[in-house]
């Protein structure tokens, strides 16, 4: 497995390139050592939308194991893909404990499996000016599903 890429070996494995090691892709004046080839760029692109989904999932298993949930809310493998989709772009945007920790309403109806009161949330809830036109989006796709 060559991880994902630029990469150098770190405890068996392998690591991404961070600042500070002696193989990080710019120089200390700011020039680029290292060129990225289109199989370099498809993998970090695959490394950051699996770590994104993983994080997401972390997240939405938080709030289904949370004191208010209900048992019968859907495990993350359950959820529709319009449903995944929100969460990851929520949690992308916004971090990944923004529904935990800023949106009491929004989580009591994920953690009860109740999308279709999500979706209401997202269109209605009071949001701040700036995010309301992406909260909308976000609740017309999934408006989009049928959850009869």
């Amino acid at each position: 497995d060559e991880g994902y890429g630029p990469v150098h070996p770190k405890d068996g494995g392998y690591g991404l390139l961070t600042k500070g090691h002696p193989d990080y892709i710019y120089t200390d004046e700011g020039e680029r050592k290292v060129q990225l080839d289109d199989k370099d760029i498809g993998k970090l692109n695959e490394y950051y939308r699996d770590k994104t989904v993983r994080n997401s999932e972390i997240s939405y298993n938080r709030i289904i194991n949370s004191k208010h949930a209900s048992p019968s809310a859907p495990k993350w493998e359950d959820l529709t893909p319009r449903q995944r989709t929100i969460m990851v772009d929520i949690t992308h945007n916004a971090g990944p404990y923004f529904i935990e920790d800023s949106t009491t309403v929004l989580k009591n109806n994920i953690a009860t499996g109740r999308w279709d009161n999500v979706a209401h949330e997202l269109e209605y809830g009071e949001w701040a000016e700036k995010d309301k036109p992406r909260h909308r989006k976000r609740a017309a796709y999934l408006n989009e599903e049928d959850y009869e």
